[in-house]
């Protein structure tokens, strides 16, 4: 398990760099709204930016594959960290089905998620990192709050500037409060470190 986490960490800090530099590109040469609203420059704007973005939909099989893992091995796993991970891959599926520009939220999962799996490689190595009472509540409480916002605002700032019908919307909003749910659970789960 400490492969398979390492593995998870550098998989997702790749995507999250990327991701990162890719958006900064990607704003610099257009505008913000041009990226929260302009789903052609994720999907074929920028070849860096649609590197990523592939790579990070396609993180999420090994990732509902980690879940697996935890069944496999006895652990008790909630109805919402699969939830979460089966609704996250629907979500990729449906934005590069539709083109629909979803960086912002790549970006913040990518970043969670190595956060995550070190912690999960670090615990497999039977060293509980310094940080995991200090950090990891407030900053998996503050990330999960500023993910929902960040899906909830670009969400509706795309339903202002785009033609997309309605939809869209309620799909963004239907996972961001699932995100939300998701995290809620996390930082409860994390107290009792």
């Amino acid at each position: 398990m400490i492969a398979w986490n390492a593995l998870l960490v550098s998989f997702s800090m790749l995507t999250f760099t990327g991701l990162t530099t890719g958006i900064v590109r990607l704003i610099y040469n257009n505008s913000f709204k041009a990226w929260v609203c302009n789903g052609e420059l994720t999907w074929s704007g920028d070849p860096d930016v649609l590197l990523y973005s592939h790579l990070f939909c396609l993180s999420k099989f090994p990732e509902l594959l980690d879940t697996a893992f935890l069944v496999i091995r006895g652990k008790h796993v909630l109805f919402l960290h699969w939830y979460h991970h089966i609704s996250v891959l629907l979500y990729c599926w449906y934005v590069t089905q539709q083109r629909y520009p979803a960086t912002a939220f790549a970006c913040i999962n990518a970043f969670v998620h190595s956060v995550m799996y070190y912690y999960y490689m670090r615990t497999a190595q039977e060293i509980r990192p310094a940080f995991a009472k200090m950090v990891l509540l407030p900053s998996s409480a503050f990330l999960f709050v500023f993910s929902f916002l960040s899906l909830l605002f670009f969400s509706l700032l795309f339903s202002l500037f785009s033609s997309l019908s309605s939809l869209s919307l309620l799909s963004s909003l239907s996972l961001s409060l699932s995100s939300l749910l998701f995290l809620l659970h996390r930082s409860v789960k994390l107290k009792r470190l």
